[in-house]
């Protein structure tokens, strides 16, 4: 995976890359380093044919080009997973983007009359060598149980997100968004077959589009409908795709082995294994230091994971990341039943509760809907305040500090809208979910791995697509996931298009901390959460004597607050030294 370090003044460049950077010269002088991949190639190929200019051989080049032909407004047309900071040393500027959802990751800092930046945090990290805290970013973490906003670990150290684009000039930062899900118009076809035969093709151009020549390439699947999707549609192109599983084959994981093992079997593929039960969260403490926190209670199968895929020399792993939002699984929350009345079509809104709640299967009313979902909904967004993520508890849990909870605003904070605005309620908290996902993706990382993950349900076209046809296309009160089920009724084998239900991994986390012995006296034994003021000793102590049996205020909240003592704990002992050197060119 492409990796790359700068900092870069009025007069001096200095720089570490892997590959080297594309030094472009034409109209402008630029120097372009990037990371990740372009999708769009075929699109971007026509473009430069029409203007006249040579094929480009690599994704640094495509983007000098693509710079040059859009300047900062690069990511409205190029797609794919990228992250790229362009030097144009005949204008002394630098320009910081990246995709549009933001899942390629890229950091940056400014010190004095420079800007540094790098496609990793550690990297940033170790060549800035920060010396505080940042306190907000705790607070935020500890709000959405997930780092979700621009914030680092570090005081001065940024990151780019939600697709923005950073121009920097005389020491002057302009923060730009070039594409928004309020770019997207609705979506309307005239037939039922219409939408599946378009979501059928969006599909195939998504994932033939992460899929390189003459590569070892795995697909991750978990017996579900979305790891399965990618993995027969790859397969139907004509892809050499192998897959790759988490067995448990002790039980607790609602059949997601026994599934994926039948797909494998219908499918006569090789099938590459690990056992779940053996690499259990919390099976051991990671003496690394980590940039960030967010994987620690996982660093074990983290590491059997990577070992795994190096001793196969996989280059890319498709993965089904993404698809629960963009096909509508049932962790996604009716909150359309807010558009209509956020826009004043109550007939509309009257027909659509009369639906909804007809073929409730829990048979609640019309007006629970009505409250909890309409009214709520359209109220929260009205005053810029998010809806509940699918998954976390509406409440912050009682153990944190509550002197850290008043001075931090944290109630306000896990409320707050963070990401790009659609105007509509319904279709705003689906945009705010793909962003989430996006965001989740690069915490953690493992230092410069060997394989690069792609994300093809995640591919702009497809999710715009998605997130704008009618819901009723999307997801009923009775079946959820409708038009992905029909478009792939003859793709999938019965047993997974027939599913509606997953694995959740809450058994193997019980039974990992329940047996760990190392973690348990970390999180209990001068917890430094509790010494930093951000959870109260005794409510944080009774939460411990409850989480051996699955008893949790709010899970994924302990789960980011261990990973954060393991990591306070690891930076206790100091940064790492850079283990790079920086090459320096005039500007």
């Amino acid at each position: 995976m492409s990796r790359f370090i700068g900092t870069c003044s009025a007069e001096r460049l200095a720089f570490f890359s892997e590959p080297a950077p594309v030094a472009f010269s034409g109209a402008r002088c630029l120097t372009v380093f990037a990371a990740g991949y372009i999708a769009n190639l075929c699109s971007l190929q026509q473009e430069a044919h029409a203007r006249g200019a040579s094929p480009a051989h690599n994704t640094a080049q495509w983007l000098a080009y693509a710079f040059m032909w859009w300047g900062t407004n690069l990511s409205r047309y190029v797609l794919g997973q990228f992250a790229a900071a362009i030097v144009d040393h005949t204008h002394h500027t630098v320009t910081l983007l990246q995709d549009s959802f933001g899942i390629c990751p890229l950091f940056y800092a400014v010190q004095g009359q420079s800007l540094c930046f790098a496609s990793q945090l550690i990297d940033l990290v170790t060549l800035v060598r920060p010396s505080a805290l940042d306190m907000a970013y705790f607070a935020d973490t500890l709000a959405h149980a997930l780092p979700s906003t621009a914030h680092t670990p570090y005081q001065g150290i940024q990151r780019l997100q939600h697709g923005a684009c950073l121009h920097w000039q005389r020491s002057t930062l302009q923060r730009t968004c070039p594409w928004t899900p309020a770019d997207v118009p609705p979506t309307v076809l005239a037939t039922a077959a219409e939408y599946e035969e378009a979501l059928q093709a969006m599909l195939r151009a998504a994932i033939d589009s992460v899929v390189p020549p003459d590569a070892t390439v795995w697909c991750e699947l978990s017996g579900g409908l979305d790891s399965t999707s990618v993995l027969a549609v790859a397969l139907a192109l004509g892809h050499h795709v192998e897959p790759v599983t988490f067995v448990n084959r002790a039980g607790g994981d609602e059949g997601d082995t026994a599934i994926a093992h039948q797909v494998v079997a219908g499918l006569h593929l090789p099938w590459h294994t690990l056992d779940a039960s053996a690499t259990r969260p919390f099976s051991s403490v990671p003496a690394d230091f980590r940039a960030e926190p967010g994987t620690e209670t996982h660093c074990d199968r983290q590491a059997r994971y990577q070992e795994l895929l190096c001793a196969h020399g996989v280059r890319v792993v498709l993965t089904g990341v993404g698809g629960d939002v963009t096909f509508g699984s049932p962790d996604c929350p009716p909150y359309h039943l807010a558009d209509p009345l956020y826009r004043g079509k109550l007939v509309l809104l009257w027909h659509v509760l009369q639906d909804w709640a007809r073929h409730d299967p829990r048979q609640r009313s019309l007006l629970f809907w009505l409250t909890q979902y309409a009214i709520r909904t359209a109220c929260l967004h009205l005053v810029r305040r998010t809806a509940s993520r699918p998954g976390v508890a509406r409440r912050l849990p009682s153990w944190l500090s509550r002197p850290f909870v008043r001075a931090y605003r944290l109630r306000a904070r896990s409320r707050a809208q963070h990401t790009p605005r659609h105007p509509e309620p319904g279709r705003h908290a689906l945009w705010e979910e793909v962003y989430l996902q996006a965001a989740s993706l690069s915490v953690g990382a493992v230092r410069s791995p060997a394989t690069e993950f792609r994300h093809p349900l995640l591919a702009r076209p497809l999710v715009e697509f998605m997130l704008s046809i009618p819901f009723a296309q999307r997801q009923q009160a009775d079946c959820d996931r409708f038009v992905q089920r029909r478009a792939l009724r003859t793709l999938l084998p019965s047993v997974v298009l027939q599913r509606r239900t997953k694995g959740s991994g809450q058994h193997s986390f019980d039974a990992g901390l329940r047996t760990s012995t190392a973690w348990l006296h970390l999180l209990g034994d001068t917890p430094r959460l509790v010494t930093c003021g951000f959870v109260d000793r005794a409510r944080w102590h009774a939460e411990l004597q409850r989480v051996p049996f699955g008893l949790y205020e709010s899970l994924p909240h302990f789960a980011m607050a261990a990973c954060l003592e393991c990591w306070l704990r690891r930076y206790e002992g100091g940064l790492p030294e850079p283990d790079f050197q920086l090459t320096a060119v005039s500007v």
